[in-house]
């Protein structure tokens, strides 16, 4: 299965488990992403955007960050490493935020790197690598203490592949309006509609 064919596929496991297990989640996900926003943040990065997670935002143009009165919304669609799917907007504005501050060379950040997913509390995140060669598209870890690494899921199919394995396996935490724990099986657990999942 090539990139696009698994990236396809991951969303719609995705969006099948949270429709049925976590509504409130799935409600955090954008709509595609502007195809002339595409090519504007290509301009303004300097940077070809790898073509998986181009496929990906014509799906969804990552997850919103805040509730309704301007906080971090717990219900925020986040792949395992709890990082938050950003927005292309977002993706463009935290990466010359890390390229404004880069140093140490590629360890830490370089100017082809692209931050894609974010912990919100602090500028760790999810990045893809944009240089040209044999790099191009892989997937790495943000951490504003150690630097970059690049040791997780080979492209942007793969590592939405792994979260909806990741949720199929029920590795994430069922959480209701309260954010209290949701035990499926109580009858008189949250609605449906009330839960969201996150990330033990």
């Amino acid at each position: 299965m090539n990139e696009q064919d698994a990236i396809a596929a991951a969303w719609d496991r995705i969006e099948t488990w949270l429709r049925e297990h976590a509504p409130r989640t799935l409600g955090t996900l954008n709509g595609p992403v502007d195809e002339h926003e595409i090519r504007e943040a290509e301009q303004v990065l300097g940077v070809c955007l790898p073509p998986g997670l181009v496929m990906s935002l014509r799906r969804h143009d990552g997850a919103c960050g805040q509730s309704a009165d301007e906080e971090v919304d717990p219900a925020a669609f986040c792949l395992p490493s709890e990082h938050r799917l950003l927005p292309l907007s977002e993706i463009v504005a935290r990466t010359l935020l890390l390229r404004s501050v880069e140093g140490g060379g590629g360890e830490w950040w370089h100017a082809g790197y692209l931050q894609v997913a974010s912990y919100d509390i602090t500028t760790d995140g999810t990045v893809l690598d944009c240089r040209e060669g044999e790099t191009y598209g892989r997937v790495g870890d943000f951490s504003r203490t150690s630097g970059t690494s690049f040791d997780g899921p080979a492209d942007f199919g793969a590592l939405l592949e792994a979260t909806a394995m990741a949720l199929e396996e029920g590795r994430g935490v069922l959480i209701d309006l309260d954010e209290e724990e949701v035990d499926e099986d109580d009858p008189n657990a949250a609605p449906l509609r009330e839960r969201a999942v996150i990330w033990d």
